[in-house]
């Protein structure tokens, strides 16, 4: 998808706000799945136009620092149908609910072998970036929590034009209380193009939802 370059270079703003939704945006895509572009990406336009351009109009006559706030269009009616004499009874199915972002990773996860049997998705973290924009290679990290492990997802990008990577992963060294069980390398990552890598680790016994810190224990593997 074309769409896909300009979100990944999103992932690089100085700004957390956009690289988060460029972020889940970008995993929206990529499970190519008509139904939830249609609940999160193609939103039709709910403020009303004519009140929209005449707001528009007063701004562009009255300059401000401030930015155009849609906030302040009313927002547009709903159509109203003329109600027909005769009424016939349909049953209609119950509206399904959108999946949340959870249910989304809960789904891509359940998807790869080595997470099977790891039970019900407790917690998935906000992507914290592990490098700096400027570096060879872009690293996020989002942390998926279960009962008894934690899953690493690490969404790499390699920002060199004139290499390629293979079997890329990210190592973590946790404490001596948690143990790393496997890790799932990105089969390639070539220019400016997303790849994912995972690493699971066990949870000591004594501590099952805690994690480990990814900011300090974490290094490139090319």
């Amino acid at each position: 998808m074309p769409i896909l370059y300009p979100l990944d270079r999103c992932m690089m703003d100085t700004d957390d706000e956009v690289r988060d939704r460029a972020t889940f945006y970008l995993n929206v895509l990529q499970q190519r799945q008509m139904a939830l572009n249609a609940t999160y990406i193609f939103n039709g336009l709910t403020v009303s136009v004519p009140g929209m351009e005449k707001a528009l109009h007063q701004y562009t006559l009255e300059p401000s620092e401030k930015p155009f706030d849609m906030k302040s269009i009313p927002l547009a009616m709903a159509p109203v149908f003329e109600q027909k004499a005769e009424i016939t009874l349909v049953a209609t199915k119950p509206e399904k609910l959108a999946p949340s972002r959870q249910d989304i990773f809960q789904e891509q996860l359940a998807a790869i072998p080595e997470f099977v049997n790891l039970g019900p998705l407790f917690k998935s973290s906000e992507p914290v970036q592990l490098t700096e924009a400027e570096t060879e290679y872009f690293v996020r990290c989002i942390k998926h929590v279960f009962t008894k492990h934690i899953v690493f997802q690490f969404d790499c990008t390699n920002t060199l034009n004139d290499q390629l990577l293979e079997k890329v992963t990210v190592q973590v060294e946790p404490s001596d209380s948690y143990e790393v069980l496997c890790c799932i390398p990105a089969p390639s990552l070539t220019y400016n193009q997303p790849g994912i890598c995972y690493t699971l680790v066990r949870l000591p016994d004594d501590d099952s939802t805690a994690g480990t810190d990814t900011q300090n224990e974490r290094h490139m593997i090319a």
